[in-house]
């Protein structure tokens, strides 16, 4: 995935509505319903949002957090994986 996507790309320039077959393409599939069923808003400016965060920006903290949640998930998997 290109990691400065916006939201942006995924509209379709002629339609104004969402552009489905990328979105499937591009979005994991049990998030791609919420996508599709989220309203847009054309007239509102695009933005980079970090998405771990509350307010949408990063720092140290919802970083932090962020790695703990996946060191957690990968200890999970692991012991799965053993048994």
């Amino acid at each position: 995935m290109h990691l400065t996507l916006t939201v942006n790309d995924l509209i379709d320039t002629h339609t104004g509505r969402w552009n489905a077959g990328l979105v499937r393409q591009l979005i994991a599939e049990e998030d791609v319903e919420l996508v599709l069923n989220t309203k847009l808003n054309v007239s509102r400016m695009d933005c980079m949002r970090w998405g771990f965060s509350q307010h949408g920006r990063y720092d140290s903290k919802s970083g932090y957090k962020l790695i703990e949640a996946l060191d957690y998930l990968h200890l999970l998997l692991n012991r799965c994986l053993v048994h």
